[in-house]
């Protein structure tokens, strides 16, 4: 870029039409080189050029010979230009360089778009990697805080405050970031996780919660109901894990891997 102006590197150049002008066509040697010197100069100049006779000279001809330009080439050229407030440009130059223009943006729109969802889903992996304090506890090494009273995940009135079941299927898993961050911490304070193959399940666990909230097979009460399983299975059995995926197969039809 430069001052603030796209740079337009790649235009489209319709051959044949160039060729069948007729007024081009009929154009001498000097006349016609001096015509394709100052396209190709406006192509490269955004489009426009000062109408001061010495500029065009230097740019059509590489000569000071003002005279010979207004008097033997810009009469005959002159007729494929527009001249307005001293400024040179062309009607199919600018046409093209607008089109261009708009072109290059939306590839530039669409780069910034994709960056930025690159960017949400690395915070995501990020923000659920195991912390110290799991790590600790996972290896029976003592934590050196205390993990503090489980609270019900509907307790959270902010957590749970999100759009209504009509705007469900506009949204993404990515809508949902904090939820999801919120539901895999609370889940893995109820039933601690033995490793990473536990943690993964959770994480494809609630991506399959959402997705299924998205699709309104499932309303966002279904993140409480599935916590009220964790909670069972945490009381009742010795491998809980087990049994908590065991009770999603059996009652909400869950058929991922664990």
């Amino acid at each position: 870029m430069s001052n603030g102006k796209i740079k337009i590197k790649h235009i489209r150049f319709e051959a044949a039409e160039a060729l069948n002008d007729a007024e081009v066509a009929s154009m001498t040697d000097s006349q016609y080189r001096a015509y394709w010197q100052l396209i190709f100069y406006l192509y490269c100049n955004y489009g426009k050029c000062s109408a001061e006779p010495e500029v065009l000279a230097s740019i059509c001809m590489h000569t000071p010979d003002v005279l010979y330009f207004q008097q033997k080439i810009w009469p005959k050229i002159g007729k494929k230009f527009r001249k307005k407030m001293n400024v040179v440009t062309h009607k199919r130059v600018t046409k093209e360089l607008k089109r261009a223009k708009k072109l290059l943006q939306a590839k530039i729109n669409a780069g910034i778009r994709s960056g930025q969802v690159r960017r949400a889903q690395l915070e995501q992996r990020s923000n659920t990697r195991p912390t110290n304090e799991n790590e600790n506890e996972i290896e029976g090494k003592p934590s050196n805080s205390k993990r503090s009273k489980v609270k019900p995940y509907s307790e959270d009135k902010e957590t749970n405050r999100k759009t209504n079941t009509s705007d469900l299927q506009n949204l993404s898993v990515s809508d949902f970031a904090s939820v999801r961050l919120r539901f895999v911490s609370t889940l893995e304070n109820i039933i601690t996780p033995a490793g990473k193959s536990d943690r993964i399940a959770n994480i494809n666990l609630v991506d399959w919660l959402i997705d299924g909230i998205i699709k309104q097979k499932f309303s966002e009460q279904i993140f409480n109901r599935v916590l009220d399983y964790a909670y069972e299975a945490q009381k009742k059995g010795n491998k809980p894990i087990a049994l908590f995926f065991s009770t999603l197969r059996r009652e909400l039809g869950y058929t991922k891997k664990v």
